[in-house]
C-alpha cells in the first residue's frame, strides 16, 4: 500500500511538472533529476539492471553531482520509458533507431 501511494505521489508530481508553465530564460523548469529510488519505482527495474543497461548504452547516463551522489535527468527518462511504448531504442548517442 505504501509504495502504491508513492507511485501515485509521484505521477502527481510528474503532472503537476508537465503541466507547469515556469521558465527561467532558456532553461525549462520541467527539467530536474531524479534519485535512483525514483528512477527504479518509475521503470519497474532494479539498481542492477539499470546500471547494466547504462554499461551497455541501452538506458540513459547518469549525473555526477557530488562525491557520492548520482541522478539522472527526468526527461531522460521519460523519452527512454517512451522509446519502449513506441517501439525505438534509445542508443548511447541519444539517437531514435527503429
Amino acid at each position: 500500500m505504501a509504495n502504491r501511494n508513492f507511485k501515485h505521489k509521484l505521477m502527481h508530481h510528474h503532472f503537476v511538472l508537465q503541466t507547469s508553465t515556469k521558465f527561467n530564460g532558456d532553461f525549462d523548469m520541467q527539467h530536474r533529476f531524479i534519485r535512483l529510488h525514483e528512477v527504479t519505482a518509475v521503470t519497474g527495474m532494479s539498481r542492477s539492471t539499470i546500471y547494466n543497461r547504462m554499461k551497455d548504452g541501452s538506458f540513459p547516463r547518469s549525473y555526477q553531482l557530488g562525491d557520492r551522489l548520482v541522478a539522472w535527468l527526468e526527461k531522460d527518462i521519460e523519452n527512454w520509458m517512451t522509446s519502449k511504448i513506441e517501439g525505438t531504442h534509445w542508443t548511447k548517442g541519444k539517437e531514435w533507431v527503429l
